[in-house]
């Protein structure tokens, strides 16, 4: 009887490419523990239009081909710094990350470790091409980062023997703080947002697989819930000002933080539901705005003690 594979004995790992599209020749892998990895390769299907007396088809075959791929982790410091890189498409400086257009490019593999023997599957020139954070009351932060690719590969030879990523505990949203026009507020129920890089694949004759990647107009959005308790914000999304918001990430130790900050937020909607019994929430979506003196719509900075 065949053994049945299980998502217990699943490893996935990743290594930066030093060319896009192109797996290391000597890859150093890091083992990474996540939620979810789901990663997939589509074909165009390319058939004959030609008629036939006998109304059956003679020719078909596979056409361009494009991989992709979602991530899902409890997001934690040092773990998952290279990640916001490759979504801000920029390098830490100082500790602080900004948006940016540096290309950044990487091979997973995922390791099916119960089977004999081994299966590797190999996705290749993965750029990430959105992330959303969620967070939710006394809950470790979600990471969700969805990928656009080159190609992908199977096979039961071993791209590289991975390392373990680092184990820290993720960041826990019972030690967070988040301020609104640099006031602490403590009346946020729920906080989520979200970068889109726009990725588009581009295609050429003569092969079937996307030549490279390009990114577009970066867009950060998001929403976020609080209970009603004054006009403060409502007024300011009538008057269409827009808000500085910063919410402190603080591992469960205490003793790591990642500060997300959107210096200029513009609320774009409210909604207060009004026939509820109890306490009652008021929800707003917005998005960023370029920031002068910031020199971004959204940046991030690490403390690690």
């Amino acid at each position: 009887m065949a053994k049945l594979s299980s998502g217990a004995n699943t490893r996935v790992s990743y290594c930066a490419e030093t060319v896009p599209g192109t797996v290391n020749a000597s890859p150093a892998f890091i083992s990474i523990p996540t939620i979810e990895f789901t990663n997939d390769v589509t074909t165009e299907q390319v058939r004959s239009k030609a008629r036939q007396a006998d109304r059956m088809l003679r020719w078909s075959r596979s056409g361009n081909k494009s991989a992709s791929a979602k991530l899902s982790v409890e997001y934690a410091p040092e773990v998952h710094d290279y990640y916001l890189s490759t979504v801000m498409r920029s390098d830490w400086v100082n500790d602080v990350l900004k948006i940016g257009v540096k290309e950044f490019s990487t091979t997973f593999v995922v390791a099916q470790e119960d089977q004999t023997p081994v299966s590797y599957q190999t996705s290749i020139g993965m750029q990430a091409a959105r992330a959303e954070f969620t967070n939710g009351e006394a809950d470790y932060t979600t990471l969700n980062i969805d990928y656009v690719g080159i190609d992908g590969q199977v096979s039961t030879v071993s791209p590289g023997t991975p390392t373990n990523a680092p184990n820290i505990e993720p960041f826990y949203q019972g030690q967070g703080v988040m301020r609104i026009d640099g006031v602490v507020v403590g009346y946020i129920t729920n906080f989520n947002h979200s970068i889109d890089d726009a990725l588009a694949a581009k295609m050429a004759m003569f092969r079937n697989t996307a030549r490279g990647i390009t990114a577009g107009m970066v867009a950060v959005t998001g929403s976020f819930s609080a209970t009603f308790e004054n006009l403060t914000l409502t007024q300011k999304w009538i008057n269409n000002t827009p808000v500085e918001l910063e919410i402190d990430f603080v591992s469960g130790d205490g003793t790591k933080k990642h500060t997300h900050r959107i210096p200029k937020a513009l609320l774009m909607s409210r909604s207060l539901p009004g026939n509820t019994d109890g306490v009652l929430d008021e929800s707003f979506t917005f998005e960023a705005l370029y920031d002068e003196t910031d020199e971004s719509v959204f940046t991030i900075t690490r403390d690690y003690q």
